[in-house]
């Protein structure tokens, strides 16, 4: 509760300063009170007569548009909105069963697309699954006549067999006779060197039975000599009559493989398929042992030019201290694009001590280029704008696209046709050919030339 203040304020009456003016006031007052009353009624007339004259105007109306009170107007006008709403909605529902319909019938002919095609794919497998019973029995047939031609060759092939033994046996009881012969020959001419016989002594009568003698052993050994050549050449005929049946069983082989699909059979001969010189029995070869040196084995490989000198030098110190340092085989390089006789000095030095030698393979390439005929090179052009559209013939180097790369398309003819026309090469037996972006990261273990020595091998490459 707040304390009761100590002092309270008291309010002055008020009371004018100017009497006469506040009694002024005060009547004018009064005369612009019943000034505002009489317009106050005056408007509240006026306002119910126009609230009067609007009811009338609106009944007016009604009666002559719908015929009836304002509620009724209001209700027509809602079944009229509700009737046009109706309508759209008809024509809405309308269109979008129109868009149905020929949503339905697109699908429709789709569908009756679809099982037409799926019925002609029906059809053809049909068809194809009786051409490939005919086929099964042509190929069963084509098997049973290949059995058959199997076992004749086979039983051919015994009979073939049995004659080249029979042969072989002959032939070797006459090489017999034939050694018999020519050692007692041997002897007969040493018993007559030793007697000092002569051709005019031997005419006359102490020597006459001697001279006989030889002359008798002559006669067999000729006889025994043309017996020789005609087992010889009877086991010739054998062993080509052996080799053409080898080869036609090798064709009916495969062509009875090939129809029947039978692609094993198709990769090999006849596996009883052997001629005469199969069955021979091949001399021993020696055994060459591992890392000891050949004669006539050289080692090569190819650069473009300078730009590849650099994998060259690696990977032939790499080389020569994985297998050449024990071998030194010489070491042939062929390239393409001037070299300097710096360049070649250096890879000398990292062979060392063996033998180094460079051969150009062919002029570079833009002398190449220019030297084609018009329509090669033409020829060459347009593959070439198949990468660049632009290109000329300056611009084209090693590493362009015609389509492939120019440097391996050139490594590779050279590899498979040029290589054999080098004369530096002419003078040896074996090659050993190491691509000059090869690096053997640690030292051999087996001979590569040994093992193609041992083994009689014309090619070989990869992982031996």
């Amino acid at each position: 509760m707040n304390p009761k203040p100590k002092y309270q304020h008291r309010r002055a009456p008020s009371t004018p300063a100017f009497p006469a003016a506040a009694a002024a006031s005060t009547t004018g007052r009064k005369k612009l009170g019943k000034k505002t009353s009489a317009t106050i009624r005056l408007l509240v007339v006026l306002g119910a007569c126009c609230i009067v004259a609007q009811f009338f105007f609106n009944a007016s109306i009604g009666t002559e548009v719908f015929s009836g009170s304002p509620r009724h107007n209001i209700n027509t006008n809602f079944e009229v909105h509700e009737s046009r709403r109706r309508e759209s909605v008809r024509d809405f529902s309308n269109v979008e069963h129109a868009r149905l319909k020929e949503r339905v019938d697109k699908f429709q002919g789709q569908n009756d697309k679809l099982r037409k095609e799926s019925e002609s794919l029906r059809e053809e497998l049909r068809s194809a699954t009786k051409k490939l019973a005919s086929l099964n029995l042509k190929n069963n047939e084509l098997q049973e006549g290949a059995k058959k031609k199997a076992g004749n060759y086979q039983s051919e092939n015994d009979k073939l067999r049995k004659e080249s033994d029979s042969l072989r046996e002959e032939l070797r009881l006459t090489t017999g006779k034939l050694a018999s012969l020519k050692l007692k020959n041997d002897e007969l001419r040493e018993e007559m060197k030793k007697k000092g016989d002569t051709k005019g002594k031997n005419d006359k009568g102490g020597a006459g039975g001697e001279g006989g003698d030889i002359k008798k052993h002559k006669l067999e050994n000729d006889a025994l000599r043309r017996e020789a050549n005609e087992l010889r050449a009877k086991l010739k005929d054998l062993d080509d009559r052996a080799r053409r049946g080898d080869d036609a069983r090798h064709v009916n082989a495969n062509h009875d493989a090939l129809r029947a699909g039978d692609r094993r059979r198709s990769k090999g001969t006849h596996p009883y398929a052997r001629s005469v010189a199969e069955i021979l029995p091949s001399p021993p070869r020696p055994h060459v042992p591992d890392f000891e040196r050949q004669d006539d084995v050289v080692i090569v490989t190819k650069i473009h030019g300078r730009q590849s000198l650099i994998t060259l030098e690696q990977s032939l110190c790499l080389l020569h201290f994985a297998y050449n340092r024990r071998m030194n085989y010489d070491v042939v390089v062929f390239y393409t694009d001037d070299l300097d006789d710096r360049d070649m000095a250096a890879v000398r030095r990292l062979v060392s001590p063996a033998r180094a030698s460079f051969v150009r393979d062919s002029p570079p390439l833009q002398e190449a280029l220019r030297a084609l005929p018009p329509e090669r090179l033409e020829n060459l052009m347009s593959r070439c704008r198949e990468k660049n559209a632009t290109i000329r013939v300056q611009d084209v180097d090693w590493w362009t696209y015609c389509p492939g790369r120019i440097n391996y398309n050139w490594q590779v003819e050279f590899r498979a046709w040029h290589i054999w026309r080098q004369p530096v090469l002419a003078r040896y037996k074996y090659m050993l050919w190491v691509n000059s972006d090869v690096f053997p990261t640690r030292e051999w273990t087996r001979d590569p030339v040994a093992y193609a020595i041992n083994n009689d091998l014309v090619v070989f490459a990869g992982a031996y």
